[in-house]
């Protein structure tokens, strides 16, 4: 409890919840965050949008859970229960530094929510297909980057200062990539990292530059290659970039 708490105190917006008018997604942030790329919790959660929910199993579910609690509490406040022990006595029998079953139990499932799997969730998809004939997912692209249309893999950033983790996703490993990144107009500081690995520091100026991956890394997932290139920029001009968007691309290359 005391974990929401503080993480509730560093993201004010999880307590935002939207209202079901004209919105049919169902997971809220808060429990968006506490997923991984292997356990999306809101897909396990009641869920009251204003769509068609009849065939929505953890509906039931839950509501059978309540029921089942409210018996197996009505039952047990009727029958005679044990004395408690004094807290003292309690303490001085079970030992200082012994363990719960449920503090055990408790960091495991820690270990294996927040430490074994990526903290992703993927959402969101938008599909390309490329004339090379690989098809590559992109997620979350968000409102201030967009691909353009009829052109898979360009991308236009419309927001300075900011800093994209694009995940994408490709059902055969790609042997080559190519990035091309810059701007037509004005001059950004730019950072981009494949993983954890830097690929590219520095400064561009009214200029395009491109760099070839060889087999880049991926990771397995679901039966397809997910990969993560992040990308920041920094506007070190007068330019607007709403007005000039900053460009990457994304390309196979056989």
């Amino acid at each position: 409890m005391l974990f929401l708490v503080i993480l509730l105190l560093r993201n004010p917006s999880f307590l935002y919840q939207p209202t079901t008018h004209q919105f049919t997604f169902r997971g809220g942030e808060l429990f968006i965050y506490l997923s991984n790329l292997q356990f999306y919790l809101p897909g396990f959660l009641p869920s009251f949008i204003k769509v068609d929910n009849l065939g929505y199993l953890p509906n039931y579910v839950w509501l059978a859970v309540l029921l089942l609690f409210i018996a197996v509490y009505i039952w047990g406040t009727g029958q005679d229960r044990k004395k408690v022990k004094p807290p003292k006595e309690i303490a001085r029998n079970s030992g200082f530094f012994s363990p719960s079953p449920l503090v055990i139990v408790g960091m495991a499932v820690f270990f294996v929510w927040f430490v074994l799997f990526p903290r992703v969730v993927l959402l969101f998809p938008v599909h390309a297909a490329y004339p090379t004939g690989e098809k590559i997912s992109f997620y979350e692209l968000g409102r201030n980057v967009k691909m353009k249309e009829n052109e898979p893999g360009e991308f236009i950033i419309i927001k300075d200062n900011h800093r994209l983790d694009l995940h994408f996703t490709s059902w055969r490993k790609l042997e080559n990539l190519q990035v091309d990144f810059g701007s037509l107009e004005g001059e950004y500081r730019v950072l981009l990292e494949f993983f954890d690995e830097k690929l590219y520091e520095g400064v561009v100026s009214e200029e395009l530059k491109s760099l070839l991956l060889s087999s880049p890394p991926s990771y397995r997932y679901k039966h397809t290659n997910l990969y993560r290139l992040s990308v920041e920029i920094e506007n070190r001009s007068e330019i607007s970039t709403a007005e000039f968007p900053f460009l990457f691309t994304l390309q196979p290359v056989r």
